[in-house]
């Protein structure tokens, strides 16, 4: 029962949100997190995964091969070395592109209707050609939360830190999935709609 746990984690947050990247590259998930005390907990469960196949069967875990004379030191610390970056990795991604995974959980769930109005609070366009934005946000309270948009889903406008946003979505138990977004008192563009 655990290595189908571990196995169905291994799938489900380190390959599928990098899989999803090519079709719609970021889905846009609110998180309530920004990405390092997300990577911490990747860390976490990232542990964990090692530490269960650890105890699943220790002797298979700390030998990659059979000891023998073609196994030489080299060879095992380039497998160990190689499995740590791996691991590294894995978590590293699961981490950052942690929106496509809550994105399609919050979409196979029976949600209601989101609304919320934001203030940007800081903005960063991602890749040479703007493939996607990432904004920090805060509420009306002052709480902060971080959407990630797609060129791929979204034509957004050039955003500034200080531009209001109104969110439309659905959200659940997961969390908020931004479907549209409405630009209110940017310099550039009044009312912009955000959906394609």
């Amino acid at each position: 029962m655990l290595a189908v746990i571990v196995a169905v984690y291994c799938l489900g947050v380190w390959a599928l949100p990098t899989f999803m990247l090519p079709f719609v590259n970021v889905l846009p998930y609110v998180h309530q997190m920004d990405f390092l005390p997300r990577l911490i907990v990747s860390a976490t469960l990232s542990l964990l995964v090692v530490s269960i196949l650890y105890l699943l069967n220790p002797t298979h875990f700390l030998t990659f091969y059979q000891s023998g004379s073609s196994n030489s030191k080299w060879r095992t610390t380039k497998d160990w070395l190689g499995a740590l970056l791996g691991l590294i990795m894995f978590t590293f991604s699961g981490a950052y592109w942690s929106p496509n995974l809550f994105g399609v959980l919050t979409r196979a769930f029976p949600s209601t209707e989101y609304a919320k109005t934001v203030e940007i609070v800081n903005v960063d366009f991602l890749g040479s050609k703007r493939k996607s934005v990432s904004l920090t946000l805060k509420d009306k309270d002052g709480k902060a939360m971080y959407l990630v948009l797609a060129q791929r889903l979204f034509d957004y406008p050039r955003f500034k830190s200080g531009d209001t946003l109104e969110l439309h979505g659905i959200e659940n138990f997961v969390g908020a999935y931004v479907i549209d977004f409405k630009v209110v008192g940017n310099r550039l563009t009044p009312h912009s709609s955000g959906t394609r």
